[in-house]
């Protein structure tokens, strides 16, 4: 762009501007507001962008309930016309963050002007025009998390597909917005009427496929894998994303590959295959950070898939930092305070990470805050029994336990009995409704069943203890095999429950070294976990006078306490995938189908140090 070309770009962007703090003026002066629909698009979008920045800076009740009544007035032309706009969607979330914030969308005029364009549309040209508003509003609710209202619209805008004329364009053009509707219900954890749309989607790629109209399989089968994750079916979800690596390559969207790596990474850390996880995720990241920048919303979503990782991979300090910036991007791009799904996500991710980070230390204050802020937005947003509720409910409940058992000495103290039992409410909770979702063999079922079980162990029912820990590792080892993590942790609370409780010596014994040899196969020497192993086994073997295996295991937990304290010494960065080089999209689908190509892979990248490596 030359000289001239510049300064008249940045003038048109400073009349714009001036024109923008003009009316905005006036508003605040007279109360008027300028009709929108006719104006240039820049015009626009400053027009909206001053009043947002004003009502968040303002004290003043009526002129913050003015301008939310002018936001509401804002024809469904002008919003289709501005999500064209990657730039503009963060301000537009915004205000409909702001029409939104009592948590209801009844009187929403966004969604009953999308309502009455349906009901008065009349030729095919007019119907087309129509859904396609529909496609672009579903997904930009879809991507703010308000999924009630997108699945209003996508449902609408299906029904309206339903009035063309049978031919290629009208299968396209259903299997783009039952994609769509299908992303919004598994993200909702509606996985019923999810399912119903599975067939319809299959139906619509093979008459596709018929006609050779190519399509974006990358995308939808990583939706399909992202839907067996949900649903804790793994396998499925490891095959499903395989399938969508495949058919990714040079010319695949950059958008399309950064899905599926994330979605890859999260399934291989399920799968405990963490060298493969690190790979796909630092190279979304890289790829996120270059396509989106630093502080975008959709840099925030990746963050807690990396955070995902982190945790999982006992890197738990470096978690925490992950998570609380990807807190703060999504409150950076919704608002402090608002009742947004998406800042309740990264709130009770954080708040989990945090529980586990502060474990050893007994302070959970802010573990607890972060929880509670979590539960305030969801029980407001999501109807009784949603499972992302639940999942909250159970991250309060696990800190619950902790707080009360270092907040009173007295076991019999009445106000810890109550905390007790409040933890025991609502992972009763969790555990009904996961049972109502996905039956008693599922691996969340056997998750509810371990916490309950430790939580007897605090309360002193040792017998009800012993028999959820049985009930989850039976449903562990059925699901997952004996070998699994998830396995290893269940055996080590009950090892504790007969070592510490009940002084069953040679049965904790036989759970400590089988839950030690679980761990070494997945992690290394300096994994977090084994302390409580070898701490166990050494009280074991103090009871039991073996002083030459309490020697033993005193070294090993000497060895582990130099391990971590390298670990902790060698921790990276938080922006360090912005130095990642971006490999081709052919290559990382190869080095992902060929497991010993990817440790060569990892190692030119930023390291984090991780118990695997």
């Amino acid at each position: 762009m030359d000289l001239s070309n510049l300064i008249a770009e940045r003038c048109v962007c400073s009349l714009y501007e001036l024109a923008g703090k003009v009316v905005y003026e006036q508003f605040v002066t007279n109360k008027k507001y300028v009709d929108l629909r006719y104006l240039p698009d820049p015009l626009v979008y400053h027009l909206i962008r001053q009043p947002l920045e004003y009502m968040n800076n303002s004290d003043d009740p009526d002129a913050k309930e003015a301008w939310k009544n002018s936001f509401s007035a804002i024809d469904l032309t002008v919003w289709i016309r501005l999500l064209k706009y990657e730039d503009y969607r963060p301000t537009l979330f915004r205000i409909y963050q702001e029409l939104t914030n009592g948590g209801s969308s009844s009187n929403n005029s966004i969604l009953s002007g999308y309502e009455k364009l349906c009901h008065n549309s009349k030729n095919s040209e007019q119907i087309t025009q129509i859904i396609n508003y529909g496609l672009i509003l579903g997904s930009l609710l879809s991507e703010g998390s308000w999924y009630s209202d997108s699945e209003r619209i996508l449902t609408l805008t299906k029904k309206l597909i339903e009035k063309l004329p049978a031919n290629i364009f009208k299968t396209k053009i259903s299997l783009e917005c039952s994609h769509k509707l299908f992303h919004t219900l598994t993200m909702f954890y509606k996985f019923d009427k999810a399912a119903e749309i599975i067939e319809e989607l299959y139906a619509l790629c093979r008459t596709l496929d018929k006609f050779g109209v190519e399509k974006n399989y990358a995308l939808l089968f990583t939706e399909f894998s992202r839907y067996c994750f949900h649903k804790n079916n793994y396998d499925e979800a490891f095959n499903w994303v395989t399938r969508a690596m495949n058919y990714l390559n040079s010319s695949t969207p950059v958008s399309t590959q950064i899905q599926v790596l994330r979605q890859a990474s999260r399934v291989c850390v399920v799968r405990h295959d963490f060298v493969k996880a690190k790979y796909l995720i630092h190279q979304a990241l890289a790829r996120a950070e270059q396509f989106y920048g630093s502080n975008h919303y959709k840099l925030g979503g990746l963050l807690i898939d990396f955070g995902f990782y982190l945790l999982n991979s006992d890197n738990i300090e470096q978690s925490v930092s992950v998570y609380r910036e990807a807190l703060r991007i999504r409150i950076h791009t919704f608002g402090k305070g608002v009742n947004n799904l998406n800042v309740a996500v990264a709130e009770e991710d954080l708040a989990y990470a945090l529980y586990v980070c502060e474990y050893s230390t007994g302070f959970f204050t802010n573990a607890m805050t972060h929880a509670e802020n979590a539960i305030r937005t969801m029980k407001i947003l999501l109807p009784h029994g949603n499972l992302m509720l639940c999942s909250a409910n159970r991250v309060k409940a696990l800190i619950l336990e902790e707080q009360a058992l270092d907040s009173f000495e007295n076991p019999d103290d009445p106000e810890m009995k109550i905390m007790l039992e409040e933890a025991e409410r609502l992972h009763k909770d969790a555990l009904k409704w996961t049972k109502n979702t996905f039956g008693e063999e599922n691996i969340l079922t056997a998750k509810h069943y371990g916490n309950l079980g430790r939580l007897y162990q605090s309360m002193k029912k040792y017998k009800e203890a012993e028999e959820m820990h049985l009930k989850a590792i039976q449903l562990k080892e059925k699901i997952l095999g004996r070998d699994d993590y998830e396995v290893g942790l269940s055996i080590g609370h009950l090892a504790s429950l007969y070592n510490y409780q009940v002084s069953e010596y040679k049965k904790a014994e036989e759970l400590y070294l089988r839950s030690i040899n679980i761990n070494l196969k997945l992690f290394s020497e300096s994994y977090s976990g084994l302390e409580y192993d070898y701490r166990g086994l050494m009280n074991v073997y103090e009871h039991l006078v073996d002083e030459e295996l309490f020697l033993k295991y005193s070294n090993k937990l000497e060895r582990w306490q130099n391990l971590r304290r390298k670990c902790v010494c060698n921790v990276i960065g938080l922006d360090f995938y912005k130095v990642i080089d971006t490999q081709p999209i052919e290559d990382i689908v190869n080095t992902f189908t060929q497991a010993s190509a990817i440790v060569a892979a990892t190692s030119s990248t930023a390291n984090a140090c991780t118990s695997h490596e």
